[in-house]
This record gives C-alpha cells, sequence and structure tokens, in this order.
C-alpha cells in the first residue's frame, strides 16, 4: 500500500471516532438522561433545530448570585466568558458582577437585549436566549436554558 492509502486510512478513521464517539460524546457534556430528555421552557420557540445539545455544570451557589453573573454575559457588558480575544474583541471578561448590567435584578423580571440575544430572568428559575434578525442575515433561533 501506498502511503496515500494509509494516511487516507488513518484520517478515515480519527473522522469515524471523532463523529461516533467524541461528538455525541461532547453535546451531552455533563448531562443527566433525565435532562437531556427533559422538556424545557423554550423549546416551542425551535421546534425542530439544526443544531441540538444539552450540557450540564453543576455550581454550588444561590440562585440569585448565578444569576447576576449571567444576565451581564455580553459584548460591550461584562464578556462572553469565552475566548475574549475571538469572542470579546480582545477585551477581558469581568472578574465581578457589574452593577449597571444587574438593573432590574431585585424585582425578578429582567430584559435586555445584547447584540443579537434577549434574555428573559423570571424569579432566577429561566432565561431563554433567542436571537433576532440582523441586517443582511437570516433569523436564527437559538433558545439556551440556564
Amino acid at each position: 500500500m501506498t502511503a496515500f492509502i494509509y494516511i487516507a486510512i488513518v484520517i478515515t478513521g480519527l473522522v469515524f471516532i471523532y463523529l461516533f464517539i467524541i461528538r455525541p460524546w461532547h453535546l451531552k457534556w455533563g448531562a443527566t438522561k433525565d435532562e437531556i430528555n427533559l422538556e424545557l421552557p423554550g423549546d416551542s420557540i425551535v421546534t425542530q433545530p439544526d443544531f441540538n445539545a444539552t450540557r450540564g455544570i453543576v455550581i454550588h451557589s444561590i440562585h440569585e448570585l448565578i444569576w447576576r453573573w449571567i444576565i451581564q454575559i455580553g459584548s460591550k457588558r461584562a464578556g462572553w466568558y469565552s475566548i475574549d480575544w475571538m469572542d470579546n474583541a480582545g477585551i477581558k471578561s469581568s472578574e465581578k458582577i457589574l452593577p449597571a448590567a444587574n438593573i432590574g435584578f431585585a424585582s425578578g423580571k429582567v430584559t435586555c437585549k445584547l447584540g443579537a440575544l434577549c434574555f428573559d430572568l423570571d424569579q432566577c428559575r429561566l432565561t431563554v436566549l433567542c436571537s433576532e434578525t440582523r441586517p443582511n442575515a437570516e433569523l436564527q433561533n437559538v433558545t439556551n436554558q440556564f
């Protein structure tokens, strides 16, 4: 066999491992079977998603403190808590709660627009993010639960 055939076999094997082992695991990372099968508020917004992932983490804290961090996520706010040089124009994500990003928090109802995202917070229990139409782009329907 030539080197080309060996390389093709290795690449095919790597693609197979990624598609059938790594990716399915990654799309369910941290979530229990019950959480994966749970019907969540917001599922009715996007009934046939092109992409579906259910991931979960456990945070040992009180709801009110966690939500203060979540509702400040976004560009020109606290950042995306991701790869800042790529997702936040090189601006470091905040390491503290920003009071200006938490306006309305005490009432239990917060609605703010963060670029293409809309947050709706009800008693620190649910956040649904829905994208809106951007100029020269199709409507991209996205929902996330926190």
